[in-house]
């Protein structure tokens, strides 16, 4: 997965600009779950160009970078979307996070500008995801687990047991999740199922999410 040329090095800045980016963001507001909760659409990627197509798709269709998610596991970060994204890490060089890569700071095959780690599968894989409400939803599931797969249940609260359990397969696979929240979810989440399942590597799942609080 993709594209080909040379992997840039991962060399981990320790200062300047770049490692504020890794700096903890404010407090997000708790979430309350909503009577008519938006429908989120998720979708599986293994293949870079793919994601891009998707994201462009849903870019000329007027889908906001703010409704777009991904998620990912550090290893494929590093492995598959080198050429999208590149780690970083604070002044303590303990909480990296990962940031556009060079000329794809506008925004070309990028979704956020910052991915950061939301906790860790059963199989020791960090997993990282956007710096938003999805990211701030599994951090916040991982801190009240009280067992030993914290992230798969943050998932599961978020998208149910099955679903939760396919994207953890997915994910320790090299795959990428990309997550839709369309705002007006009547007449766009549709359109968000429409493109992933045309430019999706697996099948689709499309639910409602109550996203929970921290």
């Amino acid at each position: 997965m993709g594209r080909a040329g040379s992997k840039p090095g991962v060399d981990p800045s320790t200062g300047g600009e770049n490692a504020q980016q890794c700096q903890a963001g404010p407090a997000m507001t708790t979430l309350a779950p909503k009577i008519e909760a938006p429908i989120e659409t998720m979708a599986v990627f293994r293949y870079a160009e793919h994601l891009d197509n998707a994201i462009e798709e849903l870019a000329r269709w007027g889908f906001a970078r703010s409704e777009l998610s991904l998620l990912a596991t550090e290893r494929t970060l590093l492995d598959r979307l080198d050429q999208r994204y590149a780690r970083i890490s604070d002044l303590t060089g303990n909480s990296p996070c990962f940031v556009p890569a060079g000329a794809r700071e506008a925004g070309a095959g990028t979704v956020s500008d910052r991915l950061v780690p939301v906790g860790t599968t059963s199989d020791g894989e960090r997993l990282f995801a956007s710096d938003d409400e999805l990211g701030a939803a599994i951090a916040a599931g991982v801190r009240t687990a009280r067992n030993g797969s914290a992230v798969g249940g943050a998932l599961a609260q978020l998208a149910g047991h099955d679903n939760a359990l396919f994207l953890l397969k997915q994910l320790a696979r090299g795959a990428v999740v990309l997550w839709v929240r369309a705002r007006d979810g009547e007449q766009m989440s549709p359109v968000a199922q429409r493109i992933l399942q045309k430019h999706s590597d697996r099948d689709l799942h499309a639910y409602a999410v109550h996203m929970i609080g921290k």
